[in-house]
């Protein structure tokens, strides 16, 4: 449980972006799909604009959530810290494969042409 209740406002504002940063993601998945007949997922999954949404979401979200280190840290002691920005966090999957390839699911073979 957090000290201040100042920390406790920095926690839920960066909840409050987060569940919106996940809002946007949906929408976007739901705009993929329905453009996507099942039928023809290879001629109409547009895996490139759905990848491409998702990074830049979870660079977002990285970012985000260094900020929300850095203020509640603050909040807490008092003092400014460095937090340092990771990288590596936006493209890939939990499991870090390409996020194209990922999102494709396996229907190509080779993650490097998707």
């Amino acid at each position: 449980m957090p000290a201040r209740r100042e920390s406790l406002l920095v926690t839920d504002g960066y909840r409050r972006r987060m569940l919106a940063i996940r809002r946007q993601g949906e929408q976007v998945a739901r705009q993929v799909w329905g453009d996507t007949d099942p039928d023809d997922l290879a001629g109409t999954f547009k895996v490139r604009p759905l990848a491409g949404a998702i990074a830049t979401l979870q660079r977002t979200g990285v970012l985000l959530s260094q900020s929300y280190v850095q203020a509640f840290i603050k909040s807490e002691i008092g003092k400014d810290v460095l937090i340092p920005t990771p990288r590596g966090f936006a493209g890939t999957s939990f499991d870090e494969v390409k996020l194209r390839f990922a999102l494709w699911h396996g229907a190509e073979s080779d993650p490097g042409n998707v």
